[in-house]
């Protein structure tokens, strides 16, 4: 296939291609080699612009393939019978023979296309367009192969200028007609460069365009194109050929690597090929050309062909095989065949041999529409361990077109008997024996103007499976004074429920004497395993050991080779075994027992070198295969462990395993007494063929209002979990011309989904119409009803007659809880309540089939010897955040993936679900699951991320590795929360006891963390009242961080270990929300049985700012859940809040004048104590720093205490301007100079601007709102002040009473007076008018008044003024009495006086007073004197 000379890299290079092209009697081989030609090209120095788009191409790397093969569909040689128009051929494809890299998508620039006057080349998007390639017609190109179908010119040597390019993107079709008489290749063919159609291609080239020569500018972007060129020419034949197209090749053929002979290898497996020497001239028609006496020969699979002396190769010799084609055609078909028909094919190969197809069944109707159903997933030959899906196929002919209706009836029918009416059947593993037949009947009923009907019935055989067998080792060597045990791993494909019978034999190989018979005495050979106690062992023999296995009629065996060496050597035990084929493309474990009576020993991983097996190098990813271990505690086994890595984990020395490969992996051991070693074979699995997707293009649809591209992936697995994947190209959807009508369609399609119970294939058909209306869920009771028809589904168990016979087919298996709940996730967010509630059972049994399930427990298996073996719990198998468990002892493996689990649950917490203990047994389950598969060379974190509350993370610890420092990272969403591990940690575990039965040394711990969201205790109460119910201090409220899990794994048992012995292990980082230095924080440690705990954790001092997050460093001595809580600080020391304090700072640096307020600017923001109650700041020298902290006036502002308390903790946070530390801080309170009277004092405030207009009639109310304002700054009762009165708008009076006796912080009135004066100072008074704020002057000392009385009262006029009082008020008294009876008197009299008037004589008016007329009107007689005003006299 390839030609085995160097590559040329800077000449021309036509890579050698093998085209197998099928004719209808041979096959053609065709052989090239490299040529070379040279001249020059200007392509890489020319610049070409398409409108406002500028490029310039640029040499890049890419990498074509040593060898192409091709068949005739993949070039353009196909045409039709008028030998006008050839196959349309999509670009990709036939780049993609091409490139080295297949994941690449390729798009390509035409240099030169066809002549137009012989063969002209044409380019669609589609099957049915046609758009001309105008592009100037080449000056020609002479080669020795010019005519071939494709090769390859270095574009350096490329002699044609192009002036005008054309840009095709990759899924754009070519085809090409013809105009005249075709001449050869250089001026018919089409020469393209490939390019890559990434990201960056996309930006610069929109879609196929036309590309001219330009100018270079330096707004020109590059292109990275290789330095090869690929011509296609058409292949011309006049006559009219009937050309097959087949998809794959019988046989594939190259040059052997000496290139001395050919080699045929089978690529279709119905074929074989001849065993033995052949005669050359039955393989070849002109097998003169190997030379003389060539050698034939074959094994069935391949044919290796050796020439002869003298062979007759030319540079394009071809050589014609004698095998004929495999595919044959039935011609005149209706003519030759009755109503009723069963066709059986027979082919045969060279060799004579055949083989025949199944029975084809065929019918020839007349009706014009036919209805008929097929059954999928149908295997007529299944093993009894596997589990079948069938599915039901209908389809409907009319005329020319075939649909696949959806409202179909079906009947499913087992063995005739039992009913089921969805469109699919579960047939799961195990539900029939071996050697037993099925017979799966579907009737299929479909109403389309008329009720057709149509039915079909297929076989299924049952057939078994190998029984596996498996000792823990091939080959090993053991102390004499060590037991010999040896396990064995026996797995029953074809049973659930096998019961397995053991019986060992021993035999020892004695050189010349042939095998004598162990004396194995009374050891039980009818065990799992065999102990055999030292004192039946002899120094120097070899022992034969062989495990026969029985189950039913089957059985299996498996040896192993024991040499007895002399006592005190380590032995070796592999630990745990596994099924015998490992799948290559995964991290492979393999775990051994080492036990040894020294304390040092030394531990070595080797590939053993044998021509029969495999061989890889260790140090490829494991640097240091040899490990030296001191202090073994006695009578204790020490555990180890190899983790074989795929390739591609970052390792670029490490090409990781090859497939269906045996690899024999020794482990030596050695102490001072000797060395031992223990073999053990490594099978690894090929996974299956992949599949091939192929997937028109067309525009995209993804998300509402958006079209965006989709891809397909096909996986193809096998029973052992290996498996293929491959990806399509990206394909679309166009969107609906009418979207109602779809949307109606889709519906329809929906409920008939419902009927037939495809309630996964609903759901899907809900996420599209949701997408395509553009809703969160286009109906809310549908979403619910199918998505609880779902979860009801996982645990309904129908039972099926066969055979008279109920079989219960039971649809829980855990595939099926996953694709349902992945089916089912998109639909979580927007079910109802009671929907999610029915979801919680559900994942209660999956975890229950898939983690319980997973556990070994003395009553599923037979209890082994405690004093020498580990009883397991669990078995893993993990890849990255992917877990599998495994049942000892059945093959069946349950793999989910954590992501998922973690999201499901993170759903139901945040809809407030009462899923609590699943929750975090959950993360527990995950977190022992990934650290049993982590080694302690392992360097590799495993993990996985839930949908926003959790994540989770495991690593490996270990002490003794060169470089170990004791930090970790933990989870977390932003990756910097970090862990350090003690002293005390790094003794504790650098080598401890491990295991379930605490019988084996560990020389590393697994590290598992786990981030749970702070926003989960908000949004599930549930959550909440599990964690602070019970609780008084400790609440959601005061949490100011994420909770962070942190435990210690055993990596042998996966038991979360439970330190707790006081001392500390560790030092985690907490971020903080909101951190301030002045808070106080504790780090809580939760356990379920001890609940929070303040006591085994303690937190430093303050935070650490990393990044802009802060981390709070807490210190524990215990594992658990932790986090961090603000908590109450130590009471502040008592100040009193009317006093200024003194503060004094050392510093150590010099600071200049500018620097002072910055200083107390960064302190105040600190503290949150407000600036403005800084003042008096001054630089006293010698580095020391004053400053006067003014008492609280606000009812914002701090206490004194609580503000020097603040400033305490704000100074030793950092340092201050980044560059200044605080060596000593001092505070002193600072008291008045006062006098010591008890006078009263008035007040005068001068205000600064006139408020009469703004005060108006509420000036008395103003004054006394002033006067409130001034005892709420100074903290003191309003009732000290008196007398407040507005005087012209500008002056304020107030007196400050003496204290009365109930007030709560007497003040003297001089004090009182003095801190006025102060507040004024400073501006700290808020007298308001409306909104507006008052001006106060600063008050002088001439503003402050003392008020005292002129002489002070004696004890004798205090008894004269009493005595007077109390006459002065008993007189008042009596006078008032009097005056009443008087009134009462005169009341009386002048009523008896009416009376007697009204009964006399009648009521008169009085006639009007006369006056003389020289009378004045009025007249003064008197006048009261004028009031003297009183003045007032004080002194003081």
């Amino acid at each position: 296939m390839l030609s085995r000379e160097p590559k040329l890299t800077w000449q021309e290079v036509c890579y050698v291609i093998l085209l197998m092209l099928k004719e209808s009697s041979s096959k053609l081989l065709f052989l090239f080699s490299l040529i070379t030609v040279t001249s020059e090209s200007t392509l890489f120095n020319q610049c070409y612009s398409s409108g406002t788009t500028c490029i310039r191409f640029e040499k890049s790397d890419f990498q074509f393939v040593d060898s192409v093969q091709l068949t005739s569909d993949n070039v353009p040689t196909l045409k039709d019978n008028s030998s006008t128009t050839s196959t349309r051929i999509v670009l990709s494809e036939l780049l993609s023979h091409l490139a080295f890299n297949h994941s690449w998508t390729l798009a390509a620039l035409v240099v030169n296309a066809g002549t137009r006057t012989n063969v002209q080349w044409k380019i669609a998007p589609d099957e049915k367009s046609e758009h001309l390639i105008e592009i100037q017609d080449p000056d020609g190109y002479g080669s020795q192969f010019s005519n071939v179908t494709v090769h390859c010119v270095d574009i350096q040597n490329y002699a044609d200028d192009a002036k005008r390019l054309l840009v095709v993107p990759p899924d754009y079709r070519f085809f090409f007609s013809t105009n005249g008489t075709y001449t050869n290749c250089s001026s018919s063919g089409l020469s393209l460069i490939p390019i890559v159609w990434d990201a960056a291609s996309r930006a610069s080239i929109r879609g196929m365009s036309y590309f001219s020569q330009t100018s270079c500018t330096d707004t020109c972007s590059t292109l990275a194109i290789p330095s090869l060129l690929v011509r296609f020419c058409p292949n011309f034949n006049s006559s009219n050929l009937e050309i097959q197209i087949d998809q794959s090749e019988d046989f594939t053929v190259e040059l052997s690597d000496d290139l001395l002979g050919i080699n045929f290898q089978r690529v279709n497996k119905s074929i074989e090929f001849p065993i033995g020497l052949l005669n050359c001239t039955i393989l070849m028609e002109n097998a003169d050309i190997l030379g003389e006496n060539p050698v034939c020969l074959g094994d069935g699979e391949n044919i290796a062909v050796k020439f002869g002396s003298n062979p007759k190769m030319a540079l394009r010799q071809e050589v014609k095989t004698k095998f004929s084609p495999r595919t044959s055609f039935l011609k005149n078909a209706k003519n030759a065949l009755s109503t009723n028909n069963v066709i059986l094919v027979t082919g045969c190969n060279v060799a004579g041999k055949c083989t025949s197809s199944g029975p084809i069944r065929t019918e020839l109707v007349d009706d014009a529409s036919v209805f008929s159903v097929s059954i999928d997933g149908i295997e007529q030959e299944t093993p009894a361990s596997f589990g079948l899906r069938l599915h039901a196929n209908p389809t409907f002919k009319q005329c020319s077109s075939k649909t696949s209706p959806k409202d179909v009836q079906y009947e499913w029918k087992l063995n005739g008997e039992g009913q089921m009416f969805d469109d699919g059947i579960k047939l799961p593993a195990y539900s029939f024996s071996v050697d037993e037949l099925v017979n799966i009947t579907l009737v299929a009923r479909y109403n389309h103007e008329k009720t057709y009907s149509s039915s079909t019935t297929k076989t299924i055989h049952y057939f078994g499976l190998p029984l596996l067998v498996t000792l823990d080792c091939v080959e090993r060597q053991i102390g004499k004074d060590h037991d010999l045990l040896i396990r064995v791993l026996a797995v029953d494909q074809n049973s659930k429920d096998s019961s397995l019978k053991y019986q060992w034999s021993c035999s020892i190989i004695n050189g010349s004497l042939g095998p004598q018979s162990c004396n194995l005495g009374d050891v039980n050979t009818q065990e799992e395993h065999i102990n055999i106690p030292n004192s039946k062992l002899t120094q120097n023999t070899i022992m034969n050991l062989t495990a026969k296995v029985s189950s039913g009629d089957q059985s299996d065996s498996s040896s192993c080779l024991v040499n007895v060496g002399p006592s005190q050597i380590p032995t070796v035990m592999f630990y745990r075994l596994a099924e015998r084929k490992h799948y290559a493309f995964d991290f492979i474990r393999i775990q051994a027992m080492v036990s040894s009576s020294y304390p040092t020993l030394n531990i070595t991983w080797e590939i053993v070198r044998d021509s029969q097996f495999g061989f890889f190098n260790i140090t490829s990813f494991l640097a240091s295969p040899t490990t030296i271990i001191k202090n073994v505690p006695t009578k204790s086994d020490v555990f180890v462990s190899l983790t074989i890595p795929p390739s591609g984990t970052q390792i670029a020395a490490w090409p990781g395993l090859m497939s269906g490969k045996t690899f024999v992996i020794r482990l030596w051991a050695t102490n001072e007494k000797g060395s031992s070693f223990a073999d053990l074979h490594l099978l690894t699995n090929a996974p299956p063929t992949i599949g091939n997707i192929d997937v028109s293009t067309g525009n995209s649809s993804e998300e509402c209002g958006e079209r965006v591209g989709i891809t397909a992936i096909l996986s193809v697995c096998d029973r052992l979990g290996s498996c293929s994947y491959e990806e399509s190209g990206m394909f679309a959807i166009d969107q609906s011309v009418n979207s109602s009508l779809a949307a109606l369609d889709l519906i329809s399609l929906l409920n008939t989904d419902v009927v037939n119970g495809n309630f996964i294939s609903a759901i899907a058909k809900i996420n599209a119409l949701n997408i395509e209306l553009c809703t969160e869920n286009y109906d809310q009771s549908q979403t619910d009803k199918i998505t609880m028809l779902l979860f009801q589904s996982l645990s309904e168990s129908r039972f099926i007659a066969i055979n008279r016979q109920l079989i219960q087919i039971v649809y829980s298996e855990s595939e099926e809880f996953q694709e349902s709940l992945k089916a089912a996730y998109s639909l979580l967010p927007v079910v109802s309540s009671e929907t999610l509630s029915a979801l919680i059972p559900v994942l209660s049994s999956y975890r229950q089939l898939t983690f319980q399930g997973g556990v070994t427990t003395e009553t599923t298996r037979r209890k082994r010897s405690a004093e020498v073996m580990e009883t397991t719990s669990k078995i893993y198998k993990a890849t990255e955040s992917e877990v599998s468990y495994k049942i000892e002892i059945c093959p069946n493996s349950f793999k989910f993936k954590a992501n998922d689990m973690l999201k499901v649950y993170d759903i139901l917490i945040g809809k407030d679900k009462p899923v609590v203990d699943v929750f975090f047994l959950n993360i527990n389950d995950f977190l022992t699951g990934f650290c049993v598969q982590l080694d302690e060379d392992s360097k590799r974190y495993m993990s996985a991320t839930g949908g926003g509350y959790t994540e989770i993370q495991t690593q490996t610890v270990n002490a003794n590795r060169d470089g170990y420092n004791g930090k970790f990272n933990i989870s977390g969403p932003n990756n910097m929360s970090n862990i350090s591990f003690s002293a005390y940690f790094t003794s504790s575990y650098s080598s401890w006891t491990c295991g379930l039965s605490s019988s084996s040394t560990c020389r590393y711990v697994c590290l598992g963390t786990a981030w749970i969201s702070n926003s989960a205790i908000s949004d599930n109460t549930y959550l909440a009242e599990a964690l602070f119910l019970n609780y008084l201090d400790l609440t959601i409220n005061k949490s100011v961080s994420d909770l962070h899990q942190l435990s210690l794994v055993d990596p042998i048992s996966g038991t979360i270990l439970t330190p707790s012995n006081g001392q500390f292990l560790y030092s985690v980082d907490i971020e903080v929300n909101n951190y301030k230095p002045i808070n106080y924080y504790n780090c809580y440690i939760y356990n379920q049985n001890s609940g929070w705990d303040f006591r085994q954790c303690i937190p430093s001092n303050y935070a650490k700012s990393v990044q802009g997050h802060n981390f709070l460093t807490c210190n524990c001595s215990s594992t658990g859940i932790i986090g961090v809580f603000l908590v109450n600080g130590p009471a502040p020391d008592p100040l009193s809040d009317h006093n200024e304090i003194l503060l004094t700072l050392v510093i150590d640096v010099d600071v200049t004048a500018d620097d002072l307020s910055k200083i107390f600017t960064r302190i105040a923001t600190l503290s949150e104590v407000d600036q403005r109650r800084f003042v008096k700041i001054s630089n006293r020298g010698n580095r020391t720093i004053k400053a006067t902290l003014r008492p609280p006036t606000r009812s914002d502002q701090k206490s004194n205490g609580m503000a020097i308390q603040s400033i305490q903790k704000a100074i030793g946070y950092q340092k201050i301007l980044n560059v200044i530390s605080v060596l000593n801080f001092t505070y002193s309170i600072v008291k008045r100079d006062l006098n010591g009277d008890a006078f009263a004092r008035k007040v005068t405030f001068k205000l600064l601007k006139n408020y009469e207009s703004q005060l108006g009639p509420d000036v008395d109310d103003f004054a006394k709102k002033w006067a409130q304002s001034m005892a709420a700054a100074l903290q003191i009762s309003e009732y000290r002040f008196k007398n407040y009165k507005i005087f012209f708008g500008m002056v304020y009076n107030v007196t400050i009473t003496l204290p009365f006796a109930d007030e709560l912080k007497p003040l003297s009135a001089e004090e009182i007076s003095l801190m006025i004066q102060e507040c004024t100072k400073y501006g700290e008074f808020d007298f308001q008018i409306a909104d507006e704020s008052v001006q106060v002057g600063a008050i002088a000392d001439s503003d402050l008044t003392m008020l005292k009385v002129l002489h002070e009262t004696n004890a004798l006029m205090l008894a004269l003024a009493v005595v007077l009082s109390i006459v002065l008020g008993l007189g008042t008294v009596f006078i008032c009495g009097a005056v009443l009876v008087k009134l009462r008197t005169d009341k009386l009299i002048v009523e008896e006086r009416r009376r007697a008037n009204l009964n006399e004589h009648q009521f008169q008016l009085p006639p009007p007073p006369q006056y003389p007329v020289n009378t004045t009107p009025f007249h003064v007689v008197d006048q009261y004197p004028l009031r003297r005003q009183k003045t007032e006299v004080r002194q003081f």
